[in-house]
């Protein structure tokens, strides 16, 4: 049974190196027989909103075409690795609100591939400092107190931020690992 391998992109944890180092292996991977998503071509194709939004009227075979294109591969029959950015959303007032919506319709598309996720996360300190920092990158002024009091009542800690994810497929399909 082929496989979906899944780097959804956890806040500040490396994604784009890994892409980097994926793009750098390509063919070695795809000699191993991997197809690997172009990054670029994944958000400009319309797979991504396709797969996020609720309100998408692509279907199935739409959205498998657009994979293929994706994966630049002319069969989806093989493991496939993707590893994009915020996949399932951002850290908000519902922290990756999308992880449910999107796994699903992975699943609908690809139901031949089990689906596996590898999810790196930071130390806790690590991580809110580095989110904070990619606030003031963004323009924020906040002070670090106003910025954790704008997620209010969030529970900032990876085991709260990956419950959507792990909600949503099998247990032995989730590997959360240190970065």
């Amino acid at each position: 049974m082929p496989t979906i391998y899944i780097f959804p992109g956890a806040h500040k944890t490396g994604t784009s190196l890994l892409q980097s180092a994926l793009e750098k292996c390509r063919p070695v991977l795809e000699e191993a027989g991997y197809a690997i998503a172009r990054r670029q071509l994944f958000y400009s194709s319309g797979l991504h909103a396709g797969l996020r939004n609720r309100d998408s009227d692509l279907g199935l075979d739409v959205m498998r075409e657009l994979a293929r294109e994706v994966f630049m591969t002319p069969t989806l029959e093989r493991d496939l690795v993707l590893s994009i950015e915020n996949l399932f959303g951002e850290v908000s007032k519902h922290p990756y609100a999308q992880a449910r919506r999107v796994l699903a319709r992975l699943q609908d598309m690809l139901p031949d591939h089990q689906v596996r996720v590898t999810y790196f996360v930071r130390r806790q300190d690590t991580f809110l400092e580095s989110f904070y920092v990619q606030t003031i990158h963004k323009g924020s002024d906040w002070d670090f107190s106003t910025f954790l009091d704008s997620y209010g009542e969030i529970n900032l800690d990876w085991v709260s931020l990956l419950k959507p994810i792990r909600r949503n497929i099998p247990s032995d399909a989730l590997d959360v690992r240190a970065f």
